[in-house]
């Protein structure tokens, strides 16, 4: 132990000098960097929403079609317009990210990801900059070498995604309005174009941040101007701003008598079958259960309410007995204590340190992230979630949490206690995320993987190759789809960026019927044949134990997997 203090020791004496710094937080990007970048290609998820994103943006290069005046739509949002079941749109923002980087590195699944990989990079020097405005140097490269690792920021990198960008613009929006409440009529005109690019692109990147972003400028609005009137010029320049980067969204709003906003507005007074109080406790357990995953990667990526559901309801029902063996449950005692000492812990310490601090710079700072925070609570009381990706835009907070845990151990203890304490505890999250991201590149590594749920650009590629001969045979016969259809979504998307066409046979019929690029199939003419001596490819499921043998009148040649598709070579008979 004393020679990891020693080593500890050593960098804290390297960040006491400013070419040292520098070299430190120089590694850190480039572990950040190479992370996030690290074989994007081959493991691009690329299922769904990807092609249906794909398509929109394909659609503007490769057609020349209009630019869309609205984004992805929201899978929590629905009502019912005009006898209709309508779903809520983002802003087009992310699709003109996508449109501008395919037009410079071409229409291939691959370019499209590169402005999130882009945002998600330039995050790093960002949050770094961000946590100077109120930690020390030391305490700011330890907290920002863990975001650099963490398995949560990782687990978004390989996806072109409208979520991605969002922990960039939350920075930025943050960072401006921190510069905005300080400087007030003084502030740089740099910061206020930066606070409405901030605003105006984050609210297109997620129905959260819509409804987030606008609360805290409004709130923190209503003082400033209350303390300077003047600054109405500059609140006036954020607003412009935003509202030109919402051009597309004006646009549709008009043209459809405010819709889209009906469907958003209508999806919030949905009835729910919980009562507040149920509310009011799964928000508490996602945020605090959310805060752990984020920076530990312990558990899985939704949250559990059914232990604190099971047990609400057992002390309800007075089972006492039953009570006490919930609670000292192994799992449920390191994962309840793991998420009281980095969440409830945390807005204690956020709390405490709000109150006690006297500089008006760190004070207001530490005052934008409890407003931040709060608002956010409002807004996931009414959201039926559970996973913790919609945390992205909260990402910050539980590192902000750790590194107040430092400065509280610091104070309180003697130099060698909250040392080795800090020390312990940073070698256990740096650990922790570290063996979630070893599992899930040997998981990616795998030949024949069929560990995760999802659909990646390398092993549609890998199954074009292995269904055309590498290349040699420009049409591919399938013998039905056979519940495969989000796969065969993605895979006709690549095949016909390679000039594949797939042609699906029916297997009562067999007719043939061509599937266009991210299209239903479509029929062929009754009279169409296979040609002699093609092979016939069947997709299976990879999680089936045995493989067949032969499908109706066909034999199995031989079969590969790719994810949790199968793909069967059949013979002609």
């Amino acid at each position: 132990m004393r020679q990891v203090e020693n080593f500890f020791q050593n960098i804290r004496k390297l960040t006491e000098q400013k070419r040292g710094r520098l070299f430190l937080l120089a590694l850190i990007l480039i572990v950040g960097v190479f992370l996030r970048s690290y074989n994007l290609h081959s493991w691009l998820d690329f299922g769904s929403d990807q092609v249906k994103d794909f398509t929109v943006v394909s659609s503007v290069v490769v057609d020349h079609t209009p630019w869309p005046l609205l984004g992805p739509d929201m899978s929590h949002s629905a009502a019912h317009i005009a006898g209709e079941r309508k779903r809520f749109f983002v802003g087009p923002m992310f699709y003109y990210f996508e449109i501008i980087s395919a037009k410079i590195f071409g229409s291939y699944p691959d370019a499209m990801a590169y402005p999130d990989l882009l945002f998600s990079i330039l995050s790093l020097p960002l949050f770094y900059y961000f946590l100077r405005r109120y930690f020390s140097i030391p305490s700011a490269l330890v907290l920002i070498s863990l975001y650099s690792i963490s398995f949560y920021a990782l687990s978004f990198s390989h996806r072109a995604w409208n979520v991605n960008s969002i922990p960039f613009f939350v920075l930025l929006f943050l960072l401006s309005l921190y510069e905005l409440i300080l400087a007030k009529e003084k502030t740089h005109w740099g910061w206020v174009v930066a606070l409405g690019i901030a605003l105006g692109v984050g609210v297109q990147l997620h129905a959260i941040v819509l409804v987030i972003f606008p609360a805290t400028l409004l709130f923190y609005s209503f003082f400033l101007l209350k303390k300077n009137p003047n600054v109405w010029k500059k609140l006036g320049v954020i607003f412009v701003i935003a509202l030109i980067l919402n051009t597309g969204q004006i646009l549709y709003e008009q043209k459809t008598g405010f819709q889209n906003s009906q469907v958003f507005l209508l999806s919030l007074k949905q009835p729910s079958r919980q009562s507040a109080y149920e509310k009011m406790t799964h928000d508490i357990v996602f945020h605090i259960q959310a805060n752990a995953y984020i920076l530990s990667s312990i558990g899985s990526n939704t949250v559990d309410f059914s232990v604190v559901d099971d047990l609400q309801h057992k002390l309800k029902a007075r089972e006492i007995v039953k009570s006490i063996k919930i609670i000292f449950q192994p799992t449920f005692l390191v994962q309840t204590l793991l998420t009281l000492i980095l969440s409830l812990c945390g807005y204690g310490l956020l709390i405490n340190a709000f109150r006690k601090e006297s500089d008006e710079k760190r004070r207001a700072f530490l005052g934008i992230l409890l407003v931040y925070a709060a608002f956010t609570f409002v807004a996931f009381f009414s959201l039926d979630a559970n996973l913790f990706r919609y945390f992205v835009h909260i990402f910050f907070l539980p590192f902000i949490f750790f590194g107040l845990l430092i400065d509280f151990l610091r104070r309180n203890l003697s130099k060698r206690i909250w040392l080795t304490t800090v020390i312990l505890l940073f070698l256990f999250l740096v650990a922790s995320n570290i063996l979630s991201l070893y599992r899930t590149v040997a998981v990616y590594t795998e030949k024949n993987r069929t560990d995760l749920d999802s659909i990646i650009l390398g092993e549609l590629e890998s199954s074009l190759d292995f269904m055309t001969d590498s290349g040699k045979n420009k049409e591919i016969y399938l013998l039905d789809e056979n519940g495969q259809g989000l796969f065969l979504g993605s895979l006709s998307v690549v095949a016909g960026e390679r000039n594949v066409r797939i042609i699906l046979m029916d297997i009562n019929t067999k007719i043939p019927k061509r599937i266009p690029l991210a299209t239903s199939p479509v029929r062929m003419n009754a009279d169409a044949t296979v040609p002699k001596d093609v092979p016939l490819f069947y997709l299976g499921s990879s999680l089936e134990n045995e493989s067949q043998t032969a499908f109706g009148d066909h034999s199995v040649e031989s079969y590969k997997n790719f994810g949790e598709v199968r793909i069967y070579r059949l013979k002609q008979n």
